[in-house]
């Protein structure tokens, strides 16, 4: 079997999660003898071939969203390197591929669709709390980001070419079937649920290295923008500092708050709060590295859909914090890995983070749930599920 990963991000041109999710799953497919192609963006065209994977990267212009344009620039070339690979699934992480109606219009499309959803449900949540705080930035970028979805369903819409969805948690199926504008169209589809494949080897690896944890330190990893809660973090930490001098907070990651975020740091400081590191956006290792060796992960982020960072705290048994959302209760409630709590009121957040400190039962709670924690993220778990869906449609 042949199957062909189409995703703008892919190693070394990595800057989320969709990026890490397509590079995990090529390395399970190759690892089971699968062959795999993939096409990507980045800054020039080269073929790289790693591990029995073949990734051609196509030259993209540097306009944003780079997906968008990606796709657009690369269009007749993808179609191509289509026809010259004849994989027998093409797996798309986009909802935006005008290359399917090249290679329809010439009668040359003959593998079987897989579109997978990522995104966090809900653009126009995020858009409220932009709004909220009044950060022009994100809004201006949602907003584009809603233009070009809509330009790009004019110029082709890529669900009437898909054979069957994949949807990265229960709780963003349960969103997209029955909420979004395309849940009519989906529902015509077939629907399954795959969770993201992580090198849980690895993990467990690093987890039994770390054999000391930093105490009373509290870690937080992901961009700077207002719906990830950094600044609802920043306050909760000043309330429960107040309470223990002794605990730390460790800020991991970019983004346009930084100024805003690095001046409250200096604030706090300036009113005796000296425990907040920041580190700035570390590579991928050296931030997992750092969540193993923390006490507690904490994620106030609004909206998720299935994140990484969450799954992969846990598998390295660092308990989480999160917001109170159906990412967090299907990730991290329903997994037994931590605690969610409304992060937007401050108190109770701040709350909910001296709890967890001193919680010496929740460890041994945690531990428990690991087997099957390994189990659901394995990467040949997670590959035979796909191979499954895939075998239904060829």
């Amino acid at each position: 079997m042949k199957v062909m990963l189409i995703t703008f991000e892919y190693p070394p041109n990595i800057s989320g999660g969709i990026g890490s999710f397509n590079y995990e799953l090529a390395k399970g497919f190759s690892k089971n003898n699968i062959d795999v192609t993939v096409i990507a963006g980045g800054n020039s065209d080269f073929i790289l071939k790693d591990r029995g994977i073949k990734a051609y990267f196509l030259k993209t212009p540097t306009l944003r969203p780079r997906e968008f344009y990606f796709q657009i620039y690369n269009a007749e070339r993808i179609a191509n390197i289509v026809e010259k690979e004849k994989p027998n699934i093409i797996q798309l992480n986009s909802s935006f591929n005008p290359f399917l109606k090249i290679l329809k219009r010439g009668g040359s499309l003959n593998s079987a669709i897989v579109q997978v959803f990522h995104g966090s449900p809900g653009p126009f949540s995020r858009l409220y709390e932009d709004l909220r705080n009044l950060f022009i930035y994100d809004v201006i970028w949602t907003l584009a980001l809603q233009v070009h979805a809509r330009l790009s369903r004019h110029i082709v819409d890529s669900l009437e070419y898909v054979d069957a969805v994949v949807h990265v948690a229960k709780h963003v199926m349960h969103y997209n079937l029955r909420y979004s504008r395309l849940s009519e169209k989906l529902r015509e589809k077939i629907n399954v649920v795959i969770y993201p494949s992580i090198n849980v080897e690895y993990l467990e690896q690093l987890r039994c290295k770390t054999s000391l944890k930093r105490p009373k330190s509290l870690i937080f990893g992901a961009r700077l923008v207002p719906y990830k809660g950094i600044t609802y973090l920043l306050k909760a930490f000043k309330l429960a500092w107040k309470e223990d001098k002794e605990i730390s907070l460790h800020i991991c990651g970019d983004g346009p708050l930084r100024l805003q975020v690095l001046q409250m740091i200096k604030d706090m400081q300036h009113q005796g709060i000296s425990n907040i590191h920041y580190h700035g956006k570390l590579v991928r290792e050296a931030f997992l590295k750092a969540v193993a060796r923390s006490h507690v992960l904490v994620h106030p982020s609004l909206y998720e859909a299935a994140s990484l960072t969450l799954i992969e705290s846990s598998l390295l048994g660092t308990p989480v914090l999160a917001h109170k959302a159906p990412y967090s209760e299907e990730f991290v409630e329903k997994l037994n890995t931590g605690i969610t709590v409304n992060t937007r009121d401050v108190e109770k957040f701040a709350s909910a983070i001296m709890s967890m400190l001193y919680d010496e039962k929740l460890m041994y709670r945690m531990t428990k749930s690991l087997k099957s924690i390994y189990k659901l993220f394995n990467m040949d778990e997670v590959v035979g599920k796909y191979m499954e869906l895939y075998q239904r449609l060829i």
